[in-house]
């Protein structure tokens, strides 16, 4: 958020605070879609959370995703998910 603010984008995007499970459902009650997210929760819940913003349909095309950590701790299901699926074009940076 305070970056945000510095850079003067905090009238173009929403910072949802609390934990993906909270966090999402009031996001998608709201009417908000992305053309970016940014995951930097636990790595384990990657793919739970990408899954359920793509349901949602919160996710407009060409949305960037990036996550953080993804390599290590690691977060295969997640990999595999961007990785071989239709929709998304990967980039993996260590």
């Amino acid at each position: 958020r305070n970056i945000a603010l510095l850079v003067g984008l905090e009238d173009n995007m929403v910072v949802q605070i609390g934990h993906s499970d909270d966090a999402v459902p009031i996001l998608h009650e709201q009417g908000h879609s992305f053309d970016m997210v940014f995951m930097d929760q636990r790595s384990t819940r990657f793919h739970t959370d990408l899954w359920t913003l793509e349901e949602l349909g919160m996710l407009q095309p060409s949305c960037v995703v990036v996550a953080d950590n993804v390599l290590k701790p690691g977060a295969p299901r997640w990999l595999w998910h961007i990785a071989r699926g239709q929709n998304y074009n990967s980039e993996v940076v260590s």
